[in-house]
This record gives C-alpha cells, structure tokens and sequence, in this order.
C-alpha cells in the first residue's frame, strides 16, 4: 500500500523537482529549461497546481527560444488556474503569454486584452520589468493596427519602466522601437536623437549583433522616411504656388535650384547612412 502511494506520487515530485530546476534556469539558459521541460511527461502529471506551473514555464520557455505559439491549449491552463488568485506574478505572466500567444496568430484584439490586463497587474505589483515587458508588448499591438500614437504611449512607458532595472539589453531594444515609432509618426528629430544616442554606444560592451543589425535597418527606415517627406514636399512645392514652410533648408524655391537642393541633400543623407553603417560594424 505505501509502495503504491509512493508510486503514485513520484510522478508530480519528479515533475516538480524539474520545474524547479527549469525555472532557475529561464533567464540565464532558455535552451537548458526547454530541454528540462521536454523531459517531463506532462499526461502524467495528477496535481492542478503543478500542471498549471507546467503549462506557464513551458510557454515562458518556448517563447524565450523564440518559439512561435499559435494555439492557447497550452497557456490556458495556466489562466485558468491562477485566475483564482487576483493580481498575483503568475497570474500576470500567464496572461502575458497567452497574449502572445493570440498576438503570433494575429488575433490583436484578443491580445490586446490579456496585455492589458498583465500590465496593470505588474503595475500594481511595482515591478519594473514586468511593465516594461507587457508595456512592449501592447506597444507591438497598437503598431501592428497602425495605432501608432498608442505604440508611442505605451512604448515610452516601457523605456522608462526598463531604466529602473538592470535590463541594459532590453532598455536599449526599447529605445530602438521608440525610434521607429517615432518615425511612423513623422517626428524625425526625436527619432534621430535616439539613433544618434545609440550609434554613440561603447561598441565593446554593445555584442548583441542583432540589435547591431537592427539599428542599421533603422537607420535605413529613418533616412528613407526622411528622404520620401522631403521629395513629397518638392512635389507639393513645385505644383503649388503658395508659400509652403520647408523641411529642408532654401527648399521653397522651384525650379532647378530646388532640384539641386534636393539632389544634393539626398547625396549626403546617403553618404551619412553608409558612414553610420561601416563606423557601427562590430
């Protein structure tokens, strides 16, 4: 009888041993969790409690593998159970990921909910890090839905969240996107200040080569912009013959001298481009 009891038990505090394990893990080595997760034989696994950390550790794992998860199956488990339990850490990260979950199937508004949702948990849990991750997150959404002023809003909010943490890497990544929100909305020079800011970074401690490649791509969008609101301009200039205030400096005249101004300042946003691109290369 005891040994069946044991039997029977050993299966959850194996699983919980591994959990443990996985959960220690997540943020220094997401590859090593994953692994740990895939180990456990999850049908097997009785208690509620630990079914729903299961459910919130593997989603958490998938996503930090970068790992792209359609289906809530999964995740709902998770909220489901913690939903029990108003404004707790679990519940707020469960409704992160299955907000992600909807946000990689394209399902915004659903996304956008359970984001909502995680983030003002984290907020009243004062945790940084975590109102910077969901704040990212429902910033994602409104700039997939074109929403761009919301992006903005929320945006700002998870760089300043980001700032009151060690998070270094992911307070540089949400600068990035607060450039490029920046640039959606047509506000160059702010969006310039923070390239600029991050071009000027000690290129010794920055290694992360996809941030590096990605604030090439940025600065590629931000010349680009640039470059299509000025020639837009010089349209507006040379069919209109009413006073237009000018994005370039001496763009009001028409005619071939305009024309050469916009030539020549096309030239050197380039050139500046591909200086920034060889001066940033690690």
């Amino acid at each position: 009888m005891l040994i069946a009891g044991a039997a029977g038990c050993s299966p959850d505090r194996a699983a919980r041993d591994l959990l443990d394990r996985a959960d220690s893990l997540m943020e220094s080595r997401p590859d090593s969790a994953l692994a740990l997760l895939d180990s456990i034989d999850a049908g097997a696994i009785s208690d509620r409690s630990t079914r729903a950390r299961y459910a919130l550790l593997m989603s958490q794992a998938l996503d930090k593998n970068y790992i792209d998860v359609t289906s809530d199956s999964l995740i709902s488990i998770a909220t489901r159970y913690y939903a029990d339990v108003d404004n707790s850490p679990e519940l707020m990260k469960s409704l992160f990921y299955q907000a992600t979950v909807y946000y990689n199937d394209g399902s915004y508004d659903h996304a956008a909910v359970d984001a909502t949702h995680a983030y003002e948990i984290a907020v009243k849990l004062n945790d940084h890090f975590w109102t910077g991750k969901t704040a990212t997150l429902i910033a994602d959404i409104f700039n997939l839905t074109y929403n761009y002023d919301e992006s903005l809003k929320f945006r700002k909010v998870a760089v300043d969240a980001y700032a009151k943490t060690n998070k270094e890497s992911l307070h540089r990544w949400t600068l990035l996107g607060l450039s490029m929100d920046y640039i959606n909305i047509r506000d160059h020079e702010k969006a310039f200040s923070i390239i600029d800011s991050l071009q000027k970074l000690d290129k010794h401690t920055v290694t992360d080569s996809a941030f590096t490649d990605n604030l090439i791509r940025t600065c590629f969008e931000y010349n680009f912009a640039c470059l299509s609101d000025t020639f837009s301009f010089f349209i507006t200039i040379i069919k209109s013959s009413a006073p237009v205030r000018p994005l370039v400096p001496d763009m009001e005249k028409k005619g071939s001298l305009g024309l050469s101004i916009l030539l020549v300042w096309c030239i050197s946003s380039i050139a500046r481009l591909c200086f920034f691109a060889k001066d940033f290369s690690l």
